[in-house]
């Protein structure tokens, strides 16, 4: 995904003058040519992700489109301030990307562990977040927020699912990767972990009485309502602390909406993690193997 995000930014740059892209120390292999490409609209700041922030925010209030990039907690934990004061206050029409959510930089500890920012960044008004499972689905994100002015953060994951939906409705960024008029029960993934389920095949038996649907952004609309409504027992599925996700965010917006389902979320219990290894690894660890989750999905009656 992070290869074809900058491919898209290169391809931005040749019809918007006005795009500015800013990183904090990126700069090695890929980000050479995409700086090499995008010329005088490249800027790299140095490791200064506050100062990056605080940049994109005045930039972006004398008509530039801008985009921070740079790698998991540093573009929004290292300088949540900044982006709460400048960038979210002003209600600036800046693109926050950070690539390495999740588990993706699993080997350098927990400082690299991008499973809080949800929580945190959904707390600060203005922004609108989104956590693709693949390039498809990320092409359909930047579509919609094309004309979108305000802040947005946008969550790339370094693994990504090989799967393409099966049934898909782009405007409200809902996507069906199995899908049958019978089951009772929904199973809602957000961003890549979907990608743990790359190697069944879905018309196995264990996923019988399941339908499975990525939602990568944390907007509740009236398609998503719509699907929820139609099943039974709901479980969400997501790389990041269930205690401030995207399942706590869904179950406090339907609540909110009156809207009463048996919810059960399958993601990282609230507390540091001490182990290190590679994504694969953390996630058995600390979400549960694939078939450890559809199991105790299958025993939910």
């Amino acid at each position: 995904m992070r290869d074809d995000f900058v491919k898209y930014l290169v391809d931005l740059g040749k019809i918007n003058d006005d795009l500015v892209v800013i990183t904090a120390d990126l700069g090695f292999g890929l980000f050479d040519k995409l700086f090499e490409d995008l010329g005088e609209k490249g800027i790299n700041c140095g490791v200064c992700e506050q100062l990056m922030s605080s940049m994109a925010c005045g930039l972006s209030k004398v008509g530039k489109k801008v985009v921070t990039y740079s790698i998991g907690v540093f573009p929004t934990l290292r300088c949540i301030e900044q982006i709460r004061n400048d960038i979210c206050y002003h209600n600036s029409d800046v693109l926050i990307c950070t690539t390495g959510a999740g588990f993706s930089y699993g080997p350098l500890g927990m400082s690299h562990h991008c499973i809080e920012d949800i929580g945190v960044t959904r707390s600060i008004p203005n922004l609108k977040i989104a956590s693709p499972a693949s390039t498809f689905e990320m092409d359909s994100i930047l579509k919609s927020w094309e004309n979108v002015k305000s802040p947005k953060y946008l969550r790339l994951d370094k693994s990504f699912t090989k799967r393409k939906p099966l049934h898909y409705f782009e405007n409200d960024l809902v996507f069906f990767y199995r899908m049958d008029n019978k089951p009772k029960k929904l199973l809602i993934t957000h961003g890549s972990i979907i990608n743990i389920f790359d190697n069944l095949d879905l018309n196995d038996s264990i996923f019988e009485d399941l339908n499975i649907v990525s939602v990568p952004s944390l907007e509740i609309n009236d398609k998503l309502i719509s699907i929820i409504k139609n099943h039974d027992y709901i479980f969400t599925l997501e790389e990041h602390n269930v205690s401030s996700g995207f399942g706590s965010n869904l179950i406090s917006g339907l609540n909110y909406l009156n809207i009463f389902k048996k919810i059960k979320c399958f993601g990282i219990e609230n507390k540091f993690t001490d182990a290190v290894g590679d994504q694969n690894y953390l996630r058995n660890i600390y979400i549960g193997k694939n078939i450890d989750i559809l199991n105790e999905i299958k025993s939910e009656i």
